[in-house]
């Protein structure tokens, strides 16, 4: 379990700045439709009347309706982090640029084909070791595809279709099109302009001496087939590349943004000479361009509090962007000056979920639900005034949610009773909540972490402090105690008597960041530290005397790792590698008897013992549960059959959309049924791989007439499996 301050520090990753409102230049009248816990991340593209969108660890791909509404098609998970995605619309190929979740982690590119508007898997680059630098890998020129660096990576060749090497020591690649290269070398702050049509032998044909901002740039030739324009954080240099003209520098534009640190992103061409430019602010620009050489602005207006990680436009005027928590917003450019937008969005529970005494809670769309992971039949316990919860405590009745949110990570928490399903408190709390552990809630405030009890009428009453410096995990430890890592060692506090215990500063180095809690059985303990750059430096004690431990054994693992203890395993968790199972290590470390492939990156493993479950989650708590066996000589691990059924919105009109999850390759037949029990539509009945996925029904039947308000059932068929739901058609 993540630390306040790990918490941060990974919050900040996923959580970009938000920049406070500004005034509009245009007002602006939207309609809602309706939108849930989104995150959004760059990379959106349109192929006819296709939409793909980037949402950090899976690809949405949406179908456009010809009012420009879109529905969505088909949702892609990949194992790993997506930090963009790049089209190929002449070959129909989608390229994505995926990195996994740790940061001495790989970079690489997967390839899908686009078959029939579904996502196909095609290939991938292999790994590199992850670029520090924001900057693109993907580049589309000629015949190639570079697939990263090339002096570390091989391109793609289109017509042979094979994996090349690249001899050509290309420097800094920053952009392309068609079958142009543009290459910037920092030395001597110069653009070079090559004609690709051997990637191992490049044509010069222009330079241009500049001196180059920033590392974020944007590329496009433009819609009169004469012009690159290169974007520099605020400022748009025009090449004419034109045949007539030769290549060379016509002009350079300076764009008056609100915000010093915004950076212009790729600019898009409208109909009429216009084109449309965005910052990832949420400015707007759209220009006259029938002059190059002295562009009009003709419309600017700016969207408060806005995240926007890119934009696309499909059929001349409608506008699709993504917005980092606010879901994909769409724009009918040619309504200017009054513009409306709708915005819409797939769920994401980011953090929002816990796995507790065999159930599973989270909170979605304001309202918390509990889910059984044997039928994954959900219900909802109550609404609360939150979208995303941090960690889930339960001691006897009461659920207690933790939420650390906001621009200056405001720290709330829900108590809520199971009992009754209702919402008991929701407390401002003055620091960020370390722990509960025997009815007690722990709150760091500077160096003093401050111990408070539940009241009878559900707040929060002051007990008791200690001090504890920077702390950096703290976790259950036994039934009395938990353990507290913070900068100045070690300690063991007691919950009942509510005293330090065992404390262990002249033992554990205090320069130790300790990377996952302690775990301990019968009388070992495995300690897991950092040391440079990345690795973990693990160590095996023996604390039957809790005042001297022994130290037994240590060992150096080049990834972080964590380890859970089952019956007489001990498991290894790597993050994004196969978990190792060993025999208990008693006076020293072995080696594995065994490993598992969890197919997903482990941010936990949860081990219920009890109900024979292990329940593995990614670093954004996207459950799979697995039920184990002990064989005598090792675990064996079998996918829970935990199909997912479940649609959005409901009640609803006049769509919904079904989701669903397969637990293999199967044939679905997923059918909608009126009260009577009488079949009124088949949606699917194809042959379906293992995943997430999602059907639009219209609220059509068979005949394409709409139906009309009332009970409908939606029943899925996965090979074995049979599930049924009921949804509500309201008009």
């Amino acid at each position: 379990m993540l630390n306040s301050k790990s918490k941060k520090l990974f919050f900040s990753l996923i959580i970009l700045f938000v920049i406070l409102s500004n005034i509009f230049s245009i007002e602006f009248e939207f309609e809602n439709t309706w939108t849930r816990y989104t995150v959004y991340k760059k990379g959106i593209e349109v192929l006819e009347n296709m939409l793909f969108v980037n949402t950090y660890c899976a690809i949405e791909s949406y179908d456009i309706l010809a009012d420009g509404n879109i529905e969505l098609h088909q949702v892609l998970e990949v194992n790993g982090l997506i930090r963009d995605i790049q089209l190929d619309e002449s070959d129909q190929m989608l390229y994505v640029h995926i990195s996994d979740y740790q940061e001495d982690g790989f970079d690489r590119i997967n390839a899908y084909n686009i078959i029939n508007n579904e996502l196909e898997f095609s290939f991938t680059s292999g790994e590199v070791d992850k670029f520090n630098l924001p900057k693109d890998l993907i580049y589309l020129v000629g015949n190639y595809v570079i697939l990263a660096q090339p002096d570390i990576l091989p391109c793609y060749n289109k017509q042979t279709q094979q994996i090349e090497d690249i001899t050509y020591p290309y420097q800094e690649i920053i952009g392309s099109f068609e079958d142009i290269l543009i290459e910037y070398s920092i030395s001597d702050s110069s653009l070079s302009f090559y004609r690709i049509e051997d990637i191992n032998d490049p044509i010069l044909l222009y330079q241009y001496y500049y001196e180059m901002i920033t590392c974020y740039r944007s590329y496009i030739r433009n819609f009169d087939n004469s012009h690159c324009l290169v974007i520099d954080r605020e400022r748009i240099l025009v090449f004419n590349v034109s045949d007539e003209q030769n290549y060379f520098f016509q002009s350079l534009w300076e764009i008056d943004l609100t915000y010093s640190m915004d950076i212009l992103f790729e600019p898009k061409p409208l109909e009429n000479d216009q084109l449309y430019i965005g910052t990832q602010v949420g400015e707007n620009f759209i220009f006259n361009v029938s002059d190059y050489d002295s562009p009009v602005l003709l419309h600017n207006w700016m969207e408060e509090d806005s995240e926007v990680n890119g934009y696309c436009i499909y059929d001349s005027n409608l506008l699709y962007r993504s917005e980092n928590f606010n879901g994909i917003w769409m724009y009918d450019l040619s309504d200017l000056p009054t513009t409306q937008y709708e915005e819409y969005g797939e769920t994401f529970p980011f953090r929002s979920t816990a796995y507790i005494e065999g159930f599973i809670y989270k909170n979605d769309h304001n309202y918390l639900y509990r889910i059984d992971p044997e039928t994954y039949e959900e219900e909802i316990i109550c609404e609360i005034p939150f979208t995303i919860g941090w960690d889930y405590y339960k001691f006897e009745n009461l659920l207690v949610i933790y939420i650390n949110y906001g621009w200056n990570y405001e720290n709330y928490c829900a108590i809520i009773d199971l009992n009754t399903n209702q919402l008991l408190n929701y407390i401002t709390l003055n620091g960020p909540m370390l722990i509960t552990h025997n009815g007690k809630i722990f709150i760091q405030n500077g160096d003093i972490v401050n111990v408070y009890d539940i009241n009878d009428s559900y707040e929060l009453e002051y007990l008791t402090n200690f001090t504890a410096s920077s702390t950096m995990l703290i976790n259950e430890f036994d039934e009395e105690h938990f353990w507290v890592s913070y900068d100045d060692g070690d300690f063991l506090f007691n919950t009942i008597s509510l005293q330090i215990d065992h404390d262990f500063a002249d033992f554990f180095s205090p320069s130790s960041q300790r990377l996952a809690k302690p775990c301990k059985y019968d009388d070992r303990l495995i300690i897991t530290d950092m040391c440079y750059p990345y690795d973990a430096d693990i160590r095996l004690y023996d604390i039957s005397s809790l005042d001297n431990p022994v130290l037994l054994d240590s060992k150096n693992e080049n990834v972080n790792c964590s380890y859970f203890q089952l019956d007489d395993y001990i498991l290894e968790s790597h993050f994004v590698e196969p978990v190792q199972i060993y025999d208990k290590f008693e006076e020293s470390f072995t080696e594995p008897i065994q490993e598992h492939d969890f197919e997903t990156a482990i941010f936990e493993l949860i081990i219920d013992e009890e109900r024979n479950r292990i329940v593995s989650s990614s670093s954004f708590y996207n459950f799979r549960t697995f039920l184990f066996e002990l064989t005598g000589i090792g675990i064996e691990l079998v996918p829970e059959i935990n199909t997912d059924l479940s649609n959005y919105p409901n009640p609803f009109n006049p769509t919904t959309t079904i989701s669903l999850s397969i637990p293999e390759e199967s044939n679905v037949e997923l059918s909608i049924f009126n009260i009577k029990g009488q079949k009124i539509r088949t949606l699917r009945n194809d042959q379906y791989p293992k995943g997430n996925h999602s059907v639009i029904w219209d609220g059509k039947d068979s005949n394409d007439k709409r139906v009309g308000s009332g009970i409908y059932f939606y029943k899925l068929i996965a090979g074995d499996f049979q599930r049924v739901k009921k949804m509500i058609l309201i008009k």
